[in-house]
């Protein structure tokens, strides 16, 4: 809701009618090409007051690989950074799928400090090669 003015001034030939059924107005922002974009929005402000006993931040040190992590601008990592990359300074940013119309999956874990190395092997991350950033996302 609170971005509904900022989005009503996008041209009308960048939005593409995705909708079926119950919800036939959903619509999918594309790219100048075609191709459909996604915005990251960085996580909340990390909970620093005895976050152990806090319940407000998961376990960062948790071996579970899906666990939120700090990010380095002291927010919460999103599932969507995690999966693409970490917004920056608190700045969402927008991602273009490529040429291939697929996003792909980074796999972002890595807690803060610890360099991360994506899976070249991965398809899932060559997916991602092709991405358009609307500023600098990749760290690595």
């Amino acid at each position: 809701e609170s971005c509904r003015s900022m989005l009503a001034r996008i041209e009308p030939n960048f939005w593409n009618r995705i909708g079926t059924g119950s919800d036939p107005d959903d619509l999918i922002l594309l790219d100048s090409w075609g191709r459909p974009i996604t915005v990251i929005f960085a996580g909340r402000d990390w909970y620093d007051k005895s976050p152990r006993n806090s319940g407000l931040n998961d376990e960062e040190n948790a071996s579970d690989a899906s666990s939120v992590r700090r990010d380095a601008d002291d927010t919460i990592r999103t599932f969507e950074e995690r999966a693409f990359g970490p917004a920056l300074n608190q700045r969402l940013y927008f991602m273009s799928a490529g040429p291939d119309q697929r996003y792909g999956w980074l796999g972002h874990h890595t807690p803060i400090g610890e360099y991360f190395v994506p899976d070249q092997d991965d398809t899932r991350y060559r997916r991602t090669q092709d991405n358009l950033y609307s500023y600098e996302v990749r760290q690595w």
